[in-house]
């Protein structure tokens, strides 16, 4: 079970009028954190291999971890290992987790390997450079979409999640001045 923490809140659960006429009921997409220890393919590609591409709408690859956070098999053995953020449909949910787990981890805490890793030693400046980092993900992937299939959930998925990022990096830059001293 993950860890709570008052630090820094989780991204927002956004709900978008669905594309459907038929279906009346808003798609509510979460974001879900989850790790894989192969990070060779895009996580796409996992994700339909597991058969959750009905229920996952979106995936943003994060930095690499680092050696000293990296995955272990079953066997022991350290594999190359990625964080990725994914939209999930609210009904998917229990199936993601099924297959991925749970991150013993709040997102965008101070133990998010992600914050972590950044080699500044002030936790502020740490958030920062973690902030901008998941902000250029986003920004990458945000550009890859293919515009043709992606239709308004997955926009405004990508849409919230870089506002609340940019909420998240206001106050931190706004104190650059202790940053820069």
């Amino acid at each position: 079970m993950p860890t709570m923490s008052t630090e820094q809140p989780v991204f927002p659960a956004i709900s978008s009028p669905s594309a459907s006429a038929k279906d009346p009921t808003p798609t509510r997409l979460h974001t879900v954190r989850i790790l894989l220890s192969n990070g060779r393919a895009h996580p796409i590609e996992d994700i339909e291999k597991n058969g959750l591409h009905d229920v996952v709408l979106a995936a943003v690859p994060l930095p690499r971890l680092r050696s000293e956070s990296q995955a272990q098999d079953d066997h022991g053995n350290t594999n190359e290992a990625i964080q990725v953020d994914i939209a999930v449909c609210e009904a998917g949910m229990s199936r993601v987790r099924e297959i991925y787990g749970t991150t013993s981890f709040v997102p965008l805490s101070s133990d998010d390997p992600v914050v972590s890793q950044q080699k500044a030693k002030d936790p502020t400046l740490k958030r920062l450079l973690c902030y901008q980092e998941l902000h250029a993900a986003y920004l990458r992937e945000y550009a890859r979409l293919d515009h043709a299939r992606a239709l308004g959930p997955v926009f405004e998925w990508f849409e919230n999640c870089l506002d609340h990022m940019c909420d998240l990096l206001e106050p931190i830059w706004s104190q650059r001045d202790y940053l820069s001293g």
